[in-house]
């Protein structure tokens, strides 16, 4: 049974629609029927002229697909028992076809986020005490530093006094041997 239902183009949004394609499920008017038919992946496509067909037929794949013009649910008068259910079953569809488990990902995302930003902080931490240890090092280390130059100056002149020694015990030995200065100049001599 036809009906006569004014339906707008898909395509262009603009002039009524007369024909219908049954692979695009898109009401189409004379203009964008002409390039519909030009385009080499429609252009086996059934066409049918939108007086011939049942709109109501189409009416509910159009609005599935576009989801517009879908009432919160149909009023009683309007829809009979049969296409009552039918709706039912349509929404309970589409319904199955929504995917729920965006919200457990984003839970899990969000307990992702808490792990990350705690182990950030345990970072964080790690890092400081770290810092605090370079620090400590870089103390010791110019202490140490001081100790060497303080152990480097005490060999300096451990040597020197060496050498002093050395020098000294030479005399007094050249002094014994070629009898230069008596048993009593050398006390006098120390």
């Amino acid at each position: 049974m036809a009906q006569a239902s004014t339906q707008i183009c898909r395509l262009c949004n603009e002039n009524n629609g007369v024909y219908y394609c049954y692979e695009c499920k898109n009401v189409l008017c004379t203009i964008c029927r002409e390039r519909h038919d030009r385009v080499s992946t429609s252009s086996g496509h059934t066409i049918t002229n939108t007086s011939t067909i049942d709109l109501a037929d189409f009416m509910i794949d159009i609005d599935i697909q576009t989801l517009v013009n879908v009432p919160a649910e149909p009023s009683i008068t309007q829809v009979q028992s049969f296409e009552k259910m039918l709706y039912k079953e349509i929404i309970e569809y589409m319904e199955s076809k929504v995917d729920h488990s965006l919200c457990q990902t984003s839970d899990d995302h969000q307990k992702r986020i808490d792990e990350h930003n705690k182990e950030n902080e345990s970072l964080r931490v790690n890092i400081q005490r770290c810092k605090d240890h370079q620090n400590r090092i870089e103390m010791i280390l110019r202490e140490n530093e001081g100790f060497k130059e303080e152990f480097q100056r005490c060999t300096e002149e451990m040597e020197e006094k060496d050498d002093e020694h050395m020098n000294a015990k030479w005399t007094l030995d050249c002094q014994d041997r070629y009898g230069l200065f008596t048993t009593f100049d050398s006390f006098s001599f120390c």
